[in-house]
């Protein structure tokens, strides 16, 4: 396909459509507008130009225009590599990942042709920094190991099928050991010692942000601590110490902190970026998009606390009495 150009907030947009199949600008806006301030007639018009860049197919059902890809997502994404990677290797850079999937004499030319798709869409995502949502994240992974399944076949005579066998051996012992050790670590975080009742200052925090007073659990500890525990009935954690150093806005701002942990499920995401990466533990590239997720999602929870309280001045004072103590 032609090359294309698309800037971050299009390629939200295009994510979008090519999840939903078929969808319109307010279906897009509202998916969008969840996690930012976004103007509907933006959404508008910048469907309007994908269509012109041939991108999006649009079609007028009643008083509605309706939006359908033009193109699959691999081929835009693929598209966008060869400009990315033009940008800083040149021809030199394309050649050379050719040269490496060649040096692979034990495969077709239709696995060898997958494989260069699955490293330029990986190289494509480093580049561009695109994989900090969740959604990208799992769907980066699922191309590699679709890509995998379906084009590297099993065969006990061949080196690669063999060196594939050992490898998956490694990767599934790598997964289990993390499984066992999220479950050993969370279950010792399970041992505190609950107070009866909420304090009055945070049982004000809970009641105003529409919390139920069972997600908030006080532990006695001497620690200054707060973390969200539970993968299905979530919880946040406050220590006794914490609460009796922190003032009520700076409490506050710690409680949103997790708050928006809880609500987002960033737990679960975390355990499972970690199972992936150990999955793909022969790829570097996983590991880092891993790290990157967990570094959005700490973002993505002090953002929700600036926005609440509107100013960030209690939330780098809860996290500088942290570093202090």
């Amino acid at each position: 396909m032609k090359n294309v150009s698309l800037g971050p907030l299009e390629q939200e947009v295009m994510s979008c459509v090519w999840k939903n199949k078929t969808c319109t600008a307010r279906d897009v806006w509202e998916n969008l507008s969840k996690d930012r301030e976004v103007a509907y007639n933006t959404i508008q018009t910048i469907m309007t130009r994908l269509v012109d860049k041939g991108l999006l197919k649009r079609k007028l059902e009643g008083k509605t225009h309706v939006y359908k890809p033009a193109v699959r997502q691999k081929n835009v994404l693929l598209s966008l590599l060869n400009q990315t990677m033009s940008s800083f290797t040149g021809q030199f850079g394309e050649e050379a990942l050719i040269a490496f999937v060649d040096g692979l004499d034990d495969i077709s030319e239709e696995t060898r042709q997958k494989l260069i798709e699955v490293f330029a869409l990986g190289a494509y995502l480093l580049i561009t920094k695109t994989t900090l949502h969740p959604q990208l994240f799992i769907t980066a992974c699922g191309e590699v190991l679709k890509n995998i399944q379906e084009h590297v076949h099993f065969n006990p005579d061949g080196v690669l099928s063999s060196l594939i066998l050992f490898v998956t051996t490694i990767s599934v012992s790598l997964a289990l050991f993390q499984l066992i050790k999220f479950v050993v670590s969370h279950r010792r975080l399970h041992r505190f010692q609950a107070e009866e009742t909420l304090p009055d200052n945070l049982k004000t925090i809970v009641s105003k942000h529409d919390l139920s007073q069972t997600a908030v659990v006080v532990d006695r500890n001497n620690k200054l601590t707060a973390y969200t525990i539970g993968l299905f009935k979530p919880k946040i954690i406050v220590s006794s110490a914490l609460i009796a150093k922190l003032s009520h806005e700076q409490l506050e701002a710690v409680v949103l902190h997790e708050l928006h942990h809880l609500r987002s499920r960033h737990l679960l995401w975390l355990l499972l970026s970690k199972l992936i990466s150990s999955l793909f533990f022969f790829i570097p590239l996983v590991e880092y998009l891993a790290q990157q997720l967990k570094t959005e999602f700490e973002l993505a929870a002090d953002a929700f606390v600036v926005e609440k309280q509107k100013t960030r001045d209690h939330l780098c004072g809860s996290l500088a009495l942290n570093i202090q103590y």
